[in-house]
């Protein structure tokens, strides 16, 4: 039920992106996602909102090993991402942005061979404030996060425009 309401409403949202600023743009961000040193994020941009998604960690392993005659090679891979999902909320319209922010770490593997299966997960959440710098092509940011208690971060970045 919470899929096809978040599905509605991203449909409505997109609906009305074509009449303000929108628009795709991938962005180089520390400590975005959470957790990660350094990420990769895609950014959809409304007029007052926006919706990222980062990929911070992705582990790719092969490995392979001999049998016997009769069953001939086994061996395995596996992948992983994770990163977050999240949704701004920007309060102007200039070059200078303030915004508030939430969202959830997320994460999933996949793996075939010996152990073949699939696993996804969403881990914690956080919320935190921040500021965009906009240009005509590019954009810095800057926000203070907390995933709860004493655990506050913060990311900054740098983007451009698609």
């Amino acid at each position: 039920m919470k899929i096809k309401i978040f599905l509605v409403l991203f449909f409505l949202f997109s609906a009305q992106a074509y009449g303000g600023k929108t628009g795709w743009s991938f962005n180089v961000g520390y400590h975005n996602p959470p957790g990660a040193t350094v990420g990769a994020n895609f950014l959809h941009f409304w007029d007052h909102l926006a919706l990222e998604l980062g990929i911070g960690w992705l582990d790719l392993k092969s490995s392979s090993r001999q049998g016997n005659s009769q069953n001939g090679s086994n061996g395995s891979s596996s992948l992983g991402v994770a990163g977050d999902v999240n949704l701004k909320y920007l309060f102007l319209d200039r070059v200078f942005r303030p915004y508030i922010q939430g969202g959830l770490s997320i994460g999933s593997t996949t793996s075939a061979g010996d152990n073949t299966g699939v696993a996804a997960g969403v881990g914690g959440g956080f919320f935190g404030g921040g500021i965009f710098l906009t240009g005509q092509k590019v954009y810095g940011y800057g926000s203070l996060n907390s995933a709860g208690g004493l655990n506050t971060f913060i990311q900054a970045g740098l983007g451009f425009y698609f």
